[in-house]
This record gives structure tokens, C-alpha cells and sequence, in this order.
């Protein structure tokens, strides 16, 4: 209990915190889903999958992704997905915040970046990849008719290439 009372502490201090890190990153191209609705509404936006480049800030390892769709207003009114997979147990898609071999990674989602955080003091697989999903407000759907944390379910339903 005294490690998720530690987890959801670190979590909620990350994402309130003022301090910004830095972290290497490669760049990826996006890509872009019709989704369910045509015509000129915006498009859902996918990353492709991304390794991380972990780096110490204070004591915290992270890895920080230039987003640069992440406006204020996007943050606002659409829904920002973050997935994991891979890792030494070769973990299927899974949304995050969620434990990876012996390590807790979180996403901490701002305007222009999406922060990873690791903690734990497990080996990190090269293997690990992350991506993320942006779906602007006019294509969110109801919890019930969607399960956003179900990443098959999401791919399917935006037509996301997996």
C-alpha cells in the first residue's frame, strides 16, 4: 500500500510540477487516421513507436517527446493517449501509467511534450517502445462505446495502422 500511496505521490507531483526536463530525443513522423468521420474535422494523429533515451533529472529518469500539437486548447478539449510495449517480458500495448519488467512509467502530458517518467531501478530492455495517439474533441467517443485503454480497440476504431 505504501508503494501505490508512493506512486500516485510521484505521479501527481510530476504532472503538477513546474519544472520542465530535458531529454534526447529522435524524431518520428506522425501519421495521420481518417477516423470514423471524413471531411475537413481533425484528424486523429498517431506517433510511430519511439524508443526513450532515458536521462536523470533530479533524481527522477525521464525521457521527454516534442509534441508539437500539444496546443493549450488541444489539452483542453481532446483526449491524449500514451501506450508501452515490449520490454524484457515483451508486453503487449498497454496504456500508461503501467509497471514494465520492475520498473512504474508514467506520461506526463503539457503543452508541446509528453514527459515519461521512470521509476524503479529495474533494467530498462531496449526493447521498450512508446506511442502516442491524439484525438481531437470532435472525434472522442463515449467511455462506453470505447475503450480507450484497450490500444487494439483504439487502433480499430480510428483506423490506426498497429
Amino acid at each position: 500500500m505504501k508503494t501505490l500511496n508512493f506512486r500516485l505521490l510521484l505521479l501527481a507531483i510530476t504532472v503538477y510540477s513546474t519544472l520542465s526536463g530535458c531529454g534526447k530525443e529522435e524524431s518520428h513522423p506522425l501519421v495521420v487516421s481518417s477516423g470514423e468521420r471524413g471531411g475537413s474535422s481533425p484528424q486523429v494523429i498517431s506517433s510511430e513507436w519511439f524508443g526513450a533515451n532515458w536521462e536523470a533529472n533530479s533524481g527522477v529518469q525521464q525521457f521527454v517527446k516534442t509534441v508539437p500539437e500539444l496546443s493549450s486548447d488541444f489539452l483542453t478539449t481532446g483526449r491524449v493517449l500514451v501506450f508501452g510495449k515490449g520490454g524484457f517480458a515483451r508486453k503487449s500495448p498497454t496504456i500508461l501509467a503501467s509497471n514494465f519488467d520492475a520498473n512504474f512509467i508514467a506520461a506526463d502530458v503539457r503543452v508541446d511534450t509528453i514527459r515519461l517518467i521512470l521509476e524503479g531501478s529495474g533494467s530498462i530492455s531496449p526493447s521498450l517502445e512508446f506511442r502516442y495517439i491524439l484525438i481531437p474533441s470532435d472525434q472522442v467517443v463515449a467511455a462506453n462505446k470505447l475503450d480507450y485503454h484497450d490500444y487494439n480497440a483504439v487502433c480499430d476504431y480510428y483506423k490506426i495502422i498497429k
